[in-house]
């Protein structure tokens, strides 16, 4: 049967509000009940009404008799539910360990020794704790990739890390990948690992190496910003931040496959926080990869011309004015 635990927490926080105003006992979903309530064959969510029920009538009219049980059956209940809660630990203990999970095994056995060592509420401490870690650690390290065009195609961009040799990097260009959302929690490393990627080509390079790209190949910088669903004001602010230091080393900026297109949120905090203006207006917003390209090597004809136009001008002007120099 297919549950939804949001809903199940949900129903669990509007029960217990309600229920605080009546002075009734907390509602909550544990483990150990579950795990009772599957072994005695319970399979759909009238087994737990059917439990409620019966706790209240024992509440109502058997709690005195409880106090006669003797600890050693109150003991023999908690071990049988206690046992039921582990036995699934050496299959999971094996698992980790066929697979080398480290991390898991290391997290399981600070857990097990604060519990035997100090108390419950430490071991629980111990166990979100550092579950909260790794889930900041994971989120803080933003996953752009470096993008290469497959050899013998015109549309294929994937990693080009992951196989140098099938895939090629563009002369000029830094085609750029942002696959996840940028948050506060993931845009503090996002500037030191773009900078790698420009100084570099790759993410994993020390800093302290000496700089191997150089200004020519990154003239043009392309985002795939399709993996970016959602924007937050810190990742806003740091993005135009990176930005503007590249229209400042006159790099070109281009976008490409802005998730939900021009009525989404991620357009609207692009264009309210000045970042479309200053990458060069909606004309540097393009459906994919390859149109970027083909917009980029465009402007960088026109820009040539420009410049050849302008020297060529230049040095008419000048055997012209050398001509009327003896008139003169």
């Amino acid at each position: 049967m297919h549950l939804s635990s949001n809903r199940e927490l949900i129903a669990l926080g509007v029960a217990n509000i309600v229920g605080g105003v009546f002075m009734a006992i907390p509602a909550f979903g544990g483990y150990g009940r579950s795990k009772v309530n599957a072994s005695t064959g319970g399979k759909t969510p009238m087994s737990s009404i059917l439990l409620s029920l019966i706790t209240i009538l024992c509440i109502l009219f058997v709690l005195p008799w409880f106090y006669y049980i003797p600890r050693g059956v109150l003991s023999a209940m908690i071990s049988v539910v206690a046992y039921s809660l582990i036995e699934e630990a050496p299959h999971d203990l094996h698992f980790f360990w066929q697979i080398r999970g480290w991390m898991e095994l290391s997290l399981i056995f600070v857990v097990f020794a604060s519990t035997v060592f100090y108390s419950l509420t430490v071991g629980i401490a111990c166990g979100i704790g550092f579950s909260l870690l790794r889930v900041i650690h994971h989120a803080t390290r933003p996953r752009i990739q470096i993008l290469g065009r497959e050899r013998g195609t015109a549309d294929t961009f994937e990693n080009a890390e992951a196989d140098p040799e099938r895939f090629e990097l563009i002369e000029g260009c830094l085609i750029v990948k942002i696959p996840e959302p940028l948050t506060f929690a993931n845009t503090g490393e996002l500037k030191a690992r773009l900078d790698k990627l420009m100084n570099y080509g790759t993410s994993n390079a020390h800093p302290a190496l000496p700089r191997v790209r150089r200004d020519h190949h990154n003239k043009n910088i392309i985002f795939d910003v399709h993996g970016v669903t959602s924007l937050d004001g810190a990742g806003v602010q740091v993005l135009k931040d990176i930005l503007q230091g590249y229209r400042d080393r006159h790099s070109r900026v281009f976008f490409c496959r802005v998730a939900g297109g021009s009525s989404g949120v991620v357009w609207r905090l692009l264009r309210s926080s000045g970042i479309v203006e200053l990458v060069g207006g909606d004309g540097h917003f393009v459906g994919s990869v390859r149109e970027a390209l083909r917009l980029s090597e465009v402007e960088d004809v026109i820009e040539g011309e420009g410049i050849g136009g302008g020297e060529n001008r230049g040095r008419e002007g000048r055997r012209e004015g050398y001509r009327d120099e003896p008139d003169q």
